[in-house]
């Protein structure tokens, strides 16, 4: 025999093959019950699968066939997140056009997932990069303009000077690196198109509430809208009708404000007569990286314009402060440097005034407020700033508006044209295509204004991919439609997503953003849900062995030949070289063999250390299993496993797959036991999420039916004494 045996008389490369033609044809009949919409979020095309993919798309593949012998109605689909800078530079690298590099990825990936039996809803399949998609994300943004939800304006941008091309303030880290490249971001000023997702702020952060999403991602949202409740307090400034508007939590704080501080990018600064000193370090500020700023100190004291205290009317400084951010607060805070250490540090060697006036709970040094303590003292200062109009209730976020634009060719082009006359111009001749080729945009960008006429320019900027993946899993709904981006009654049957599964790493952005235009949609009347995910399952890392010697990464075989190797399990990459191939491990072991041992090795949301050694305890278990196949079967026994299954299927409701493996292969000794056709059936269904190949070859063996069309064995299959 060619094929490699699994155990004796199984062999597993004949059996899959078999099946994965089968099912290529033939999907998964859907089910007259309740729907139920499972999605896992679509990759990036970027050639092969590796071991991450494996694990999540089991996990979703286990729970999918498990709603589906259930009764419901299941959808589950698939896609490819095709557009991006990675094919793009790929691309440029190998000396082809990036969509062709992306649609033999995507060829290429496909084949790899048939080989390990994935039946997704093939016939629902989208790529962000066809014209059909990018129509209606064109059509999206045309809609947020439209609203005044897409605007374009000029600013002080996250630049990256390895991808050229700007970032939003999501894809740039704590340490001011570029999320992709890992380059130190620069600061540079353009004019960029933005989504208003500000306007949406508070029902994004009240929805939370309702989502049965882990409590981490929830918060790690609420931390990024960062909602936070004080006080806008004005300040005047001197000789104008100009106010300043202060941010604070603290009103007691203005009794020992000696200065203002305002941020380089405040509005106001337009509006003022400033030095050249002044604006000099206005612009070697504004191209410092926030994370950079945040921790500075430097200021410089405004000399043409003064502000008026609103409780003492002194005139006290205004300064430009580095470390105020026009994307915290209002970009204006009172200057408190005596109790607050970098007011202190800011003002050190300069004339503004250092003021101490708490010393404990009571208050020194402020006049007729001297000797009460901080709680008698807000009711008074709040009269006072209400009698002259100078505070009012404000609720600040973190939150900023989504940076859409990015200077790349391989994405979706903005369908706006410039007229010197009209100014942005919507250009509604969808879908707005992409030039053959990225040094044809010249050529393309030539269009004359649908008002005037007058030659005008199409936007060369393209819109970045999270705009692409903030809507694809409604396109699954409709994925044929021609004449809207969805219908609606197809989207009020399916919506919102049951279960979504996917990595941790897009807690924030691509969270938000989808959460965003949901609701923009809704709004519009397209959607009848507030949320577009109901539930959300973040799976673990799959993390490889990794081995190091003198600090350099090395391969597992440079290794066996070395002394002194640190062994780790760290996230697998190529430059770790601790990548391993599923490939491979199907080509040896077979696909179920692979999926079973990554669903049993951890709970679906922890990290797995993978190193294979489940791999040869799942093909004994199955092995055993098909000794039990090819022996004798009587019809019953007499056992009632109706509480056994009870379990079970709390255990798979509850996404505990390792946990369900487990109780599988303590009744797989039940059913050595008493070799009986009724718990063998019980055992067989409850097995196929996780082994479909396997399943559907021992079920058709001995009961000559597809074991998809059954039902899950909770109430048909519980055994009750009849005699």
């Amino acid at each position: 025999m060619a094929y490699r045996l699994l155990f004796r008389n199984y062999h597993f490369k004949e059996v899959e093959t078999k099946w994965q033609q089968l099912w290529r044809n033939n999907p998964i009949q859907k089910r007259n019950g309740e729907k139920f919409y499972c999605l896992s979020m679509f990759p990036y095309p970027s050639g092969n699968l590796h071991i991450g993919h494996v694990r999540v798309y089991a996990i979703s593949e286990a729970i999918a066939l498990f709603e589906h012998l259930k009764g419901k109605n299941v959808l589950h689909p698939m896609g490819w997140d095709a557009f991006g800078l990675p094919a793009e530079n790929a691309a440029k690298e190998k000396n082809i056009e990036p969509h062709l590099w992306t649609f033999q990825n995507i060829f290429q990936m496909r084949k790899q997932m048939d080989s390990l039996g994935l039946r997704f809803d093939w016939d629902r399949e989208v790529w962000t990069c066809m014209p059909d998609y990018y129509r209606w994300t064109q059509w999206l943004f045309l809609l947020l303009f439209k609203k005044g939800l897409a605007y374009k304006t000029e600013g002080y941008l996250n630049w990256d000077p390895i991808d050229q091309t700007v970032l939003a303030n999501e894809q740039v880290d704590e340490n001011g690196r570029a999320w992709r490249s890992g380059a130190l971001v620069e600061r540079k000023p353009m004019r960029q198109w933005y989504f208003k997702i500000t306007e949406y702020a508070d029902e994004l952060l009240k929805g939370l509430d309702k989502l049965q999403w882990p409590d981490y991602v929830k918060e790690m949202q609420r931390g990024w809208i960062g909602k936070t409740k004080g006080f806008a307090i004005n300040f005047a400034i001197k000789e104008t009708d100009e106010n300043l508007s202060a941010f604070t939590t603290n009103i007691e704080g203005i009794l020992g404000t000696t200065f203002i501080l305002v941020s380089p990018e405040h509005p106001i600064l337009a509006k003022m007569n400033l030095n050249e000193e002044e604006k000099k370090f206005l612009e070697t500020i504004r191209k410092k990286p926030e994370t950079t700023r945040k921790i500075g100190t430097q200021i410089i004291v405004i000399s043409s314009h003064k502000a008026i205290h609103p409780v003492t009317n002194e005139e006290i400084p205004i300064a430009i402060a580095e470390y105020v951010l026009m994307t915290q607060g209002t970009g204006c805070k009172m200057g408190i440097p005596g109790h607050d250490d970098k007011d202190l540090k800011a003002v050190t060697g300069s004339p503004i005034d250092v003021k101490k006036v708490f010393d404990k709970d009571k208050l020194i040094n402020c006049g007729e407020f001297t000797g009460l303590s901080i709680s008698e003292a807000i009711p008074r200062l709040k009269e006072i700033l209400k009698s002259k109009d100078a505070i009012s209730p404000k609720a600040c976020y973190n939150l900023r508006d989504w940076l859409v634009s990015r200077q790349r060719y391989w994405g979706v082009p903005i369908p706006m044209i410039n007229c010197i006359i009209h100014g942005h111009v919507p250009n509604y001749r969808l879908p707005v295509m992409l030039p053959q080729k990225g040094d044809d945009l010249v050529e393309w960008r030539t269009e004359r204004c649908p008002y005037c006429g007058t030659p005008g320019g199409k936007e060369i900027d393209t819109l970045d991919t999270f705009v692409d993946s903030s809507w694809y899993y409604l396109r699954y709904a409709d994925p044929g439609n021609d004449f809207d981006i969805f219908d609606r009654e197809k989207a009020k049957k399916w919506l919102p997503v049951d279960l979504y599964i996917g990595g941790s790493e897009h807690a924030i952005m691509h969270l938000l953003y989808a959460r965003f235009i949901h609701k923009v949609l809704r709004d519009e009347g397209y959607l009848a849900c507030d949320e577009p995910f109901s539930n959300l399952l973040t799976q673990g890392l799959v993390l490889g062995k990794t081995y190091k010697k003198d600090g350099k990464y090395i391969t597992a075989e440079e290794a066996t030949n070395l002394e002194g190797v640190e062994i780790t399990h760290e996230k697998m990459s190529k430059s770790k070289k601790n990548g391993i191939n599923p490939l491979e491990i199907i080509e040896e072991w077979g696909a179920d063999v692979l999926r079973l041992a990554i669903l049993f090795s951890a709970p679906s949301e922890s990290q797995i250390e993978w190193d294979g050694g489940l791999l040869k305890t799942m093909k004994k278990w199955l092995g055993n299993i098909w000794n039990i196949v090819e022996g004798e079967l009587a019809e019953n026994d007499e056992e009632d496993y109706s509480k056994w299954l009870n379990g079970v299927t709390r255990s798979f409701e509850n996404k505990k797959l390792h946990v369900v493996i487990a109780r599988l292969m303590e009744h797989t000794e039940t059913v050595k036991t008493k070799p009986t056709k009724q718990n063998l059936k019980i055992l067989l269904i409850i097995l196929h999420p996780f082994a479909p190949h396997f399943t559907a070859e021992a079920y058709t063996k001995i009961f000559n039916k597809d074991i998809t069309n059954e039902k899950w064995p909770i109430e048909a299959l519980t055994i009750k004494k009849k005699h």
